[in-house]
């Protein structure tokens, strides 16, 4: 180590009543320095200098110099002052332990007072909590809209996928029409479907003029005639018989579907009637299915999907439960969720021989055959027949 003003280290050397201030020199060696010309032992006067951060000998307390070569002078190894300077080796064991005691032993300093110890002292009347929450400023400006990046190149096309697995065969309308309750065979069922004859159709309009023929060649201006007397008015004609209804609309709101599943006569929701002269009809249906919202009171999570069913039925007997079909939508699933409807619709032409009431029921069935789902599917729509014969 080098005495020097750069850096000063306090040591007490015990016993010696003086201050020796210690620093690192570059080559991490452990020397104490009092830098040339050599003074004699015991000596206590010499030239003040300082040069290149050396503290020479005459800057150290008389008594710590006085000490210092006399207890270097009464140690067991040979004296050795090169230059002034008196070598770290040379020291005597209790004078390195002293400096090394004090360079190395300090005590922690007792803990500063915290940022709120501070505040309080100056004043603040507050809580460590309400002191932190007062140090947050208030929100800055929004900063200005950063310029819009350029456009990045596309990407390259990725890999084609592989082919997806085949999908489940779905159900033939024959297998749907007895899940609801058909009892007859396939080819009993596909007779069902084929109407009866329609009658002749009305005659068609007369058709469009032809064309003009060619101009033909003025004739000669004939004498004008005598305007002849004015004719009697004619007889009033018989009234006209009343006339048909030529169409009928149907509008329903939305009626809550209390049974989804089992059989269709015994659970299938009444929802409204008409009624339509005998005649030929088309007839025209519109249906909307909604679930309850998953939000909403009363919603029930599904266990499966459930496919809603409107149908139109008329002139059903003890043989003929079922009636017959004036039109019937039977679709997709429903949304679990109830988020998004159900929409659907079905063009049919049918006969009466007599005034007849047409009936409109809500059903549905569950993909696995389940009767969840009762009062969670509302049915809303309108049905227009239009007589056409």
């Amino acid at each position: 180590m080098g005495i020097n003003k750069k850096s000063r280290l306090a040591v007490v050397a015990a016993g010696l009543g003086a201050v020796l201030f210690l620093g690192a020199s570059a080559s991490g060696a452990t020397a104490v320095t009092t830098a040339a010309p050599a003074l004699p032992p015991n000596s206590v006067t010499g030239p003040v200098q300082i040069k290149d951060g050396t503290v020479w000998q005459a800057d150290l307390a008389p008594a710590f110099v006085k000490a210092l070569y006399g207890v270097y002078n009464n140690t067991v190894r040979t004296p050795s002052i090169v230059n002034g300077a008196v070598t770290w080796d040379k020291l005597s064991s209790d004078v390195q332990a002293k400096i090394n005691q004090v360079v190395t032993g300090g005590k922690d300093g007792a803990n500063g007072a915290s940022a709120y110890d501070i505040a309080v002292a100056g004043g603040y009347k507050g809580t460590v909590a309400e002191w932190l929450t007062s140090l947050i400023g208030a929100a800055g400006k929004d900063g200005t809209n950063g310029t819009n990046g350029v456009d990045g190149k596309d990407g390259a096309a990725g890999a084609k996928g592989d082919q997806g697995a085949t999908g489940a065969t779905g159900q033939s309308a024959y297998d749907i029409a007895a899940a609801g309750g058909y009892k007859g065979t396939v080819e009993e069922w596909v007779a069902s479907l084929k109407g009866d004859k329609g009658d002749t159709g009305a005659k068609g309009d007369t058709g469009a003029t032809g064309a003009q023929g060619e101009k033909g060649a003025t004739g000669d201006t004939g004498a004008a005639g005598a305007q002849g007397p004015a004719g009697a008015n004619g007889a009033k004609g018989d009234k006209g018989d009343p006339g048909t209804t030529v169409s009928v609309t149907k509008t329903f709101a939305p009626t809550t579907i209390t049974t989804i599943g089992g059989p269709y006569l015994d659970g299938a929701t009444d929802i409204t009637t008409f009624d339509l002269p005998a005649g030929t009809y088309l007839i025209n249906t519109t249906v909307t299915f909604d679930r309850i919202d998953a939000n909403a009171v009363g919603y029930v999570t599904p266990t499966t999907d459930t496919m809603p069913q409107l149908t139109l039925r008329y002139g059903a007997t003890d043989a003929n439960k079922f009636g017959e079909d004036a039109g019937t939508i039977m679709g997709s699933p429903v949304s679990r969720a109830g988020y998004t409807e159900l929409t659907g619709s079905s063009v049919k032409t049918i006969t009466l021989d007599a005034p007849t009431t047409i009936t409109v029921r809500g059903f549905g069935y569950n993909e696995d055959r389940s009767n969840f789902g009762g009062g969670q599917i509302t049915a809303s729509g309108q049905v227009v027949a239009v007589k056409i014969g």
